[in-house]
């Protein structure tokens, strides 16, 4: 008989010892597996910020005639006020993530228009930053001339003659102490717009400086006398506050332009007008007759105030190839484009699309060229990889809704918006235009600077100037006794904030010690990308020097 004893099985012991062991290897290669992958989309991430910033700075850098004075931090809900105190980041934290969204003097010249009773008629300018939060609906929009000079009064002087007899056009009269303004006398009605700061004194607290922009001032043909803003400043002050006066020389007032209704008639002799024709898509229409009007022996300029709906809100230009054949392919930098419907929030709700109370749609689109809204329900949007697909031709809307032309797309540029999975925003930060010196030793506004004795050559400036950059012209007297003169001598103001005026402030060091400071200019400019990765924000930066090119 043979021997069996050489051919014996597996037993179950052995077989569960090899599973045991295939596990545990297993499941450690599985766990490799999390974090090679969470590198690749970190490092995919960073990729599409990085791309994202370095359009932004570009593009501000091909239309650097049209940059805003600055680009300040507001309240996310009424009343809307801008936040002197609210750092820049980083750390970057739910309030900062959004605050900085209201644009301070965005530029342009009146373009060149003609006379039509399309809603898109007149001279159409398109606003760089939209959508912005229409005015109906709690947001700011101004647009304003340039700024009128400032001559002190004593309202309550009446001898000599009067004030609004003896102004130019180009200057206004001012009382602190009354709080009551005035404009030389015209037949023509007028609005002028005024921003300035005010101090008031909690109960049981310290004094505090706020600041309101876009004061409206109806003036009405005639008008020989004194106005009174004083109600609505102290209308704004906070409940259990006691008002203490304005903060001399913070304010400036400009001319205002008349808002029309998108299906008015632009007036015959009143080049100060404007219709704002869509605040989804940023489209602004001027009176015609401003490009040929000359304001201080200058072509006439616009300067618009404005509030971003949404910073997380996308925008990106694209030109379609021209000399190729439908479909035309569009491919957008980021991917995980939200769907209405589809997209399921962090908080566990359905996405209802860009804004779920004003805009439903997952992807706008406007034809640059023309300011008109371009319908894209016969295009494909692949949703996972950021791709549009355009048909042979598109129809163009107006702010009606209707069809006013169909034509192929080809060659023609076009910008989209859309929100991508993980709470994108692109910001720009821009430090302000000019800084004005703050004699008060109180806290500072967005656009004040001081300096203190200790160390004696140190500007101290509002904590939303954070990590700006400003140039500072100034004399200072050199060991000789001569008094010697630097222009242009930059400095990033500090990350870090300490107590000036009683407040969290950030400052600047100078070389010397000024006994003189012309200027102090805002030179630096920032694109910043932020998005979610889980709970964690995560953004990119991207920083260079950028001021105001004159428009030609």
């Amino acid at each position: 008989m043979r021997d069996l004893r050489g051919n014996r099985g597996t037993s179950i012991v052995e077989v569960l010892v090899v599973m045991v062991v295939l596990l545990v290897g297993i499941l450690t290669v599985v766990r490799l597996f999390p974090p090679g992958f969470t590198s690749v989309r970190h490092a995919e991430s960073l990729t599409f910020a990085s791309r994202l910033a370095q359009y932004e700075i570009e593009r501000w850098k091909n239309n650097a005639a049209n940059l805003p004075e600055g680009i300040l931090p507001i309240s996310a809900t009424p009343p809307i006020i801008v936040l002197n105190g609210q750092k820049p980041g980083p750390p970057i934290d739910e309030q900062n993530a959004t605050a900085f969204r209201r644009i301070i003097g965005e530029t342009t010249r009146i373009p060149f228009g003609g006379w039509s009773t399309a809603p898109q008629s007149g001279s159409v300018y398109i606003l760089s930053f939209a959508p912005i939060l229409d005015p109906s609906v709690g947001g700011q929009f101004a647009v304003r001339a340039g700024d009128l000079s400032r001559r002190i009064f004593d309202a309550s002087d009446t001898e000599g003659p009067d004030p609004w007899r003896v102004l130019r056009l180009y200057q206004y009269g001012i009382d602190y102490d009354d709080l009551k303004i005035c404009f030389r006398t015209s037949n023509q009605d007028r609005i002028f717009y005024l921003s300035l700061s005010w101090w008031e004194q909690p109960s049981g607290g310290q004094p505090e400086l706020r600041t309101v922009t876009n004061i409206t001032l109806g003036v009405p043909g005639g008008t020989a006398d004194w106005i009174n803003f004083g109600p609505v400043i102290t209308g704004m002050v906070q409940q259990d506050a006691t008002f203490i006066g304005i903060d001399p020389y913070s304010e400036s007032v400009s001319r205002g332009f008349v808002r029309l209704a998108p299906s008015d008639g632009w007036s015959a002799n009143d080049p100060y007008e404007y219709k704002l024709i869509d605040p989804t898509l940023g489209i602004v229409s001027f009176n015609p007759l401003g490009y040929v009007q000359k304001e201080f022996g200058q072509p006439l300029q616009a300067r618009i105030d404005y509030d971003i709906l949404d910073l997380e809100i996308i925008r990106e230009d694209r030109r379609v190839s021209a000399g190729t054949t439908a479909p035309y392919r569009i491919n957008l930098t980021l991917n995980r484009i939200k769907q209405t419907g589809v997209t399921v929030l962090p908080d566990g709700s359905s996405y209802q699309g860009l804004h779920p109370l004003l805009i439903r749609d997952d992807v706008l689109a406007v034809d640059l060229e023309s300011a008109l809204k371009i319908k894209l329900t016969p295009a494909t949007i692949n949703y996972k990889d950021g791709i549009i697909e355009l048909p042979a031709t598109v129809d163009l809307l107006d702010s009606t809704g209707a069809t006013v032309a169909t034509l192929p797309p080809s060659g023609r540029n076009i910008r989209f918006f859309y929100k991508a999975e993980g709470d994108w925003s692109v910001q720009f930060q821009k430090a302000y235009a000019q800084y004005d010196r703050d004699y008060s030793g109180g806290a500072l506004d967005y656009r004040g600077y001081a300096i203190t004795g200790a160390p004696p050559h140190r500007l101290w400036f509002a904590a939303c100037n954070a990590n700006n950059t400003m140039s500072v012209d100034y004399e200072y007297q050199d060991s000789d006794g001569h008094v010697r003169k630097i222009v242009g001598e930059s400095h990033r103001a500090s990350d870090a904030l300490d107590a000036y005026g009683g407040v969290p402030s950030t400052y600047l060091d100078l070389k010397e010690t000024p006994v003189r400071i012309f200027s102090v200019i805002g030179i630096s400019a920032r694109a910043r990308v932020i998005w979610r990765d889980s709970e964690r924000w995560r953004h990119v930066d991207l920083d260079t020097t950028l001021v105001r090119k004159p428009a030609e």
